[in-house]
């Protein structure tokens, strides 16, 4: 393509016979549509989260434009030099002026070249006075061209943060000069603007998320104000440690500060949280696949990515305040710096994340260390000085942090610890079978990757040893009582892995009869999973009804007389589906989440409005409901699966408030 010599590329090693010729190019494209002045920031995976406004000078809405290539060019260092050499000396005696590819052919019948492929591409179209945008980013002019059939030229980009690959070259559109269009390549924007999607359509957070939620709120808006801390209040069942909550709102502060600034409301800052959180793992992530490109080669690092990006969980969760989230960009340096051959730096990380965010990594920790003292790849002693080095000083770092915190003495993971593997309390939150991870978890969340992962071990010896920690740790897991698919998302990555090598094998070999076969089964996998993930979407869209009920409250629930507090008590169902202090709005509002209130008692206080799971509360209305997710169900026609919605949360109004009994409400028959 003109004026893309300074594009990296993909080389992928594929063959044809002389009689063949090259398959033409294939270009895919799609288009997104965003808001007025909206634009995605989630470009390096390494650098914190910044955002800028859009020029005022743009008025325009902005289209995004995803473009895969699959541009095939055959270039002269791709020929081995022996071939190569040979082919100039005959030719130099022959005089004959065929090319080179033309008569290695006569003398062995096939020869390898290789083809190129694009990143992916994202393409922004603005209507603006100023060529280049802030986006928040530092970018380095290294090129312009000349664009033929347009008075404009074309200026190319590249991002200064270290290891950053990202690019974007800007022009003017030839047909409005008014028109700038800003293209952006990378893998890491493809996978972070699909994080951003989920971020955005799904700001709201379950139970599970609720302590690093609320303690990011707290640190964000009360600061060193310990006392107005909501963990004080409501514990939880076990204590969890503050430092990934510091560490994501330190990165999210400086927008967090402009929102309270602009007196926006905080549901911004929970986005902004999240996003933040997001850049985190993803730029974890980010290190794993230039790790994986530089063993396994271009193709199977394209490969990866495209698993990553069409399974639902692993990008819905990264952006989501989990202990096993944080615990998992841990990990996934882990895997990097293994993939390197870092062995002991690799042990370190995993003692980190062991110590401080996941107590259960140690599963993956004992396997791991095990497999690299059996291939001699470490030395006992040292490794065992260097992980109790680490380990103590991880201990006492989240022994000082939490202490402080939680206004006691306090290892948070060896209390959780002691709470799931010793006393087995977890097991009162519900129990599966033992192989339930294997025949619900990880099909759910490696889709199309999880019979090619199998595959790749039986294609590529480099992956057993790969392989084989992770699959350790999923069967050691299988052994605790309660189950569920966060707990070993940490595995994903590996067997993406090995899922992208045997998809990339059959790629280069689908020319031949059997590999053809595979080719369309793996193809069909594909277009599965991405319509699982599509179902998987909607189905979670639809699985926060608090959060949407105390929205919609919040948008018609005004009364006339802003003098009185409008009190909303918040039952523990509607707290654990959506609802955190990010949610909750300034004066005149107020929330209780007040426990163990019997329904007989409500009438008897004075609360304004009731988000509650029950349809019918003595002294209250039914002001309105909101659905929720109930189950899938399959029908003949089109199409195949619906998602069956059930009203899930009820907001009640108190009748004694003759003003909130005169305005209109839905209703709840």
């Amino acid at each position: 393509m003109e004026g893309e010599r300074g594009v990296p590329n993909y080389m992928l090693q594929v063959s044809f016979s002389s009689s063949t010729p090259p398959p033409q190019a294939i270009h895919e494209t799609g288009f997104l549509q965003f808001e007025e002045n909206q634009v995605m920031s989630f470009l390096s995976p390494s650098q914190p989260l910044t955002t800028s406004p859009v020029s005022n000078t743009t008025n325009s809405t902005t289209a995004l434009r995803f473009i895969t290539h699959n541009d095939q060019v055959g270039t002269l260092d791709s020929i081995p030099k022996a071939v190569h050499d040979e082919n100039c000396g005959s030719n130099a005696k022959d005089g004959n002026n065929n090319s080179w590819w033309r008569s290695s052919a006569l003398e062995k019948n096939k020869v390898k070249v290789r083809r190129k492929l694009r990143e992916p591409r994202f393409c922004f179209q603005t209507r603006s006075d100023v060529d280049v945008l802030d986006d928040g980013y530092k970018w380095r002019k290294y090129g312009q061209k000349v664009v033929k059939n347009s008075l404009h030229p074309r200026s190319y980009y590249r991002c200064t943060h270290n290891n950053c690959r990202v690019k974007k070259r800007v022009e003017r559109l030839s047909e409005d000069c008014r028109m700038v269009i800003t293209t952006y390549e990378g893998y890491d924007l493809l996978l972070g603007s699909i994080a951003a999607f989920y971020v955005f359509m799904v700001p709201y957070t379950k139970v599970e998320e609720s302590f690093n939620i609320q303690a990011m709120h707290d640190i964000l808006y009360h600061r060193h104000h310990l006392d107005n801390y909501d963990h004080l209040e409501f514990p939880g069942v076990v204590p969890r440690t503050f430092i990934g909550a510091f560490l994501a709102s330190i990165f999210s502060s400086p927008i967090v500060l402009a929102v309270q600034l602009l007196h926006l409301p905080k549901i911004y800052s929970l986005i902004i949280v999240r996003l933040a959180l997001g850049c985190i793992i993803l730029s974890t992530l980010s290190f794993l696949r230039i790790q994986v490109r530089n063993k396994f080669g271009h193709q199977v690092e394209a490969f990866f990515v495209i698993f990553t990006a069409i399974q639902f969980h692993l990008l819905f969760y990264c952006s989501r305040a989990l202990p096993n989230i944080l615990a998992m960009g841990v990990v996934n340096l882990a895997y990097g710096h293994w993939l390197k051959g870092n062995f002991y730096t690799a042990l370190n990380y995993l003692v980190f994340a062991t110590t401080i965010f996941r107590c259960d990594i140690v599963l993956l920790l004992c396997p791991l260390g095990l497999e690299f003292l059996l291939t001699k790849s470490i030395s006992f002693w040292r490794a065992l000085k260097c992980c109790t080095v680490t380990t103590l000083l991880c201990i006492g770092f989240t022994v000082l942090v939490d202490s402080i915190m939680w206004k006691r003495f306090l290892w948070p993971e060896f209390e959780v610890f002691w709470f799931n593997s010793v006393l087995n309390r977890s097991s009162e939150w519900g129990t599966h079978s033992i192989q339930w991870y294997f025949t619900s978890a990880l099909p759910r969340s490696l889709l199309a990757a999880y019979p090619l992962f199998m595959l790749g071990v039986l294609l590529d010896r480099r992956l057993l040893p790969l392989v084989l920690p992770a699959l350790s740790f999923v069967v050691l897991y299988s052994k605790l009582p309660h189950k569920e698919l966060r707990f070993i998302i940490s595995s994903v990555p590996i067997f993406n892995l090995s899922a992208a090598v045997a998809a990339s094998r059959i790629y280069n070999n689908r020319k031949k009869s059997f590999w053809k076969f595979l080719n369309l089964i793996m193809l069909g996998l594909l277009l599965i999973s991405l319509g699982c993930t599509i179902i998987t979407f909607m189905a979670s869209y639809e699985n926060y009804p608090s959060g949407h009920a105390l929205k919609e409250l919040h948008q018609i629930g005004h009364l006339a007389n802003k003098s009185n507090e409008l009190w909303v008590h918040i039952d523990p169902f509607s707290a654990m589906n959506g609802i955190s202090r990010f949610c909750e709005n300034e004066w005149p509002w107020r929330y209780s989440k007040e426990e163990e209130i019997a329904l007989e008692e409500f009438g008897q206080r004075n609360f304004t409005y009731l988000i509650n799971e029950h349809r019918t509360i003595d002294g209250y209305k039914c002001l309105f409901y909101v659905n929720g997710f109930s189950r899938l169900r399959r029908q003949s026609g089109f199409p195949p699966i619906i998602l069956d919605k059930e009203p899930k949360v009820y907001i009640h109004g108190n009748i004694k408030n003759e003003e909130l009994m005169l305005k209109p409400w839905p209703g709840c028959s």
